[in-house]
C-alpha cells in the first residue's frame, strides 16, 4: 500500500509535468531541496524521506496544517518503527516562528512543565525564570494558542506537547545569530550570580586542522544530544542552558 507521503509527491510530480511535460524528476528535486535520488526512491515506494528532508519538503511545498502531519508523520512512523507515538506538526508563520527562535523564554517554559517541581501558576512562572509576569502571560497564551501544550485532566496543569514545527520560510541567519547573543549575555550574567557548585564554565584554546571542522561538528552535536539524554534521567527540578562556542582567534592572512 502506497503511503500518503509518495501518494502526495507523484501527484504534484505529475502535475508538474502536465504543465511542463520538461519538467524532470531532477528539476522537482531541485525545487523542493533534496537529492534526487532520494527522491526518485521515495516516488518509486523504495524509502521514505527522513524527519529532516519531510520538514523541509512540507514548508517548500506550502502544505496545510493537515497536510504537512500526515506528511511529516510517515517519516516519524519509519523513524521509531511504529514503537513510539506520532508527534504534531504545528505549522507556524513566520513572525511566530522567528519569535519563538530569537527569545529563549518559549522553550524555557516547555521544558520548566518538563519538570517535576511545575506550577501552573503565572506568578511562580515569572519568579521562576526571572520574567515579568506580562512575559509569562504572553508566553503561555502563545504555547496554548498553537497547541505546543494541552491541559492534562489528571494532573490539573498545564504539560507540553511533543512536536514539529513548520513554517514557510527559511528562518534567517540574522534571527540564529540574535539567539545565541541573547544566550552568550545570558551565560555572562549567570557567570556574576550562580555559585560554581550550579554551573561549569570552560574553555579550551589549541592548534586546529580547518579540515577537521565538519568531524568536530559531528562530535559536538553527539555531544549535545548525550547531555540532553543524561540530564533528563530521574527527577527533574531545574531548567538548565548549554552553550558551545568554537571559532578561531586567529585571522586567515592572505598569502603572498
Amino acid at each position: 500500500m502506497k503511503l500518503y507521503q509518495q501518494l502526495l509527491l507523484q501527484d504534484i510530480f505529475s502535475k508538474k509535468k502536465i504543465i511542463n511535460h520538461r519538467y524532470s524528476l531532477r528539476s522537482f528535486a531541485r525545487d523542493i531541496s533534496i537529492n534526487a535520488s532520494i527522491l526518485s526512491r521515495t516516488l518509486n515506494g523504495k524509502c521514505v524521506l527522513s524527519l529532516e528532508n519531510a520538514l523541509k519538503v512540507a514548508v517548500k511545498l506550502k502544505l496545510t496544517p493537515k497536510e504537512s502531519t500526515k506528511f511529516i508523520q510517515n517519516s516519524q512512523f519509519a523513524k521509531n518503527k511504529g514503537t513510539a507515538p506520532l508527534q504534531k506538526v504545528i505549522p507556524l508563520e513566520i513572525q511566530e516562528y522567528r519569535k519563538v527562535i530569537r527569545d529563549w523564554e518559549y522553550y524555557a517554559m516547555l521544558d520548566l512543565m518538563r519538570t517535576s517541581k511545575w506550577h501552573d501558576d503565572i506568578s511562580w512562572i515569572a519568579r521562576k525564570l526571572e520574567i515579568s509576569q506580562q512575559c509569562a502571560i504572553e508566553v503561555m497564551e502563545f504555547l496554548k494558542e498553537k497547541g505546543m501544550v494541552r491541559y492534562n485532566d489528571d494532573v490539573k496543569k498545564f504539560v507540553p506537547e511533543e512536536f514539529y514545527f513548520t513554517t514557510q520560510e527559511d528562518i534567517s541567519s540574522e534571527d540564529l545569530k540574535f539567539s545565541h547573543e541573547q544566550s552568550g549575555k545570558m551565560a555572562l550574567d549567570k557567570l556574576k550570580d550562580i555559585s560554581v557548585e550550579l554551573r561549569d564554565y570552560s574553555s579550551l584554546t589549541t592548534p586546529f586542522n580547518i579540515k577537521k571542522l565538519p568531524l568536530i561538528k559531528k562530535i559536538i552535536r553527539k555531544f549535545r544530544q548525550d547531555i540532553a539524554e543524561i540530564s533528563q534521567e530521574g527527577d527533574c527540578e531545574e531548567v538548565y542552558q548549554m552553550n558551545i562556542q568554537l571559532f578561531p582567534l586567529t585571522t586567515k592572512l592572505e598569502e603572498k
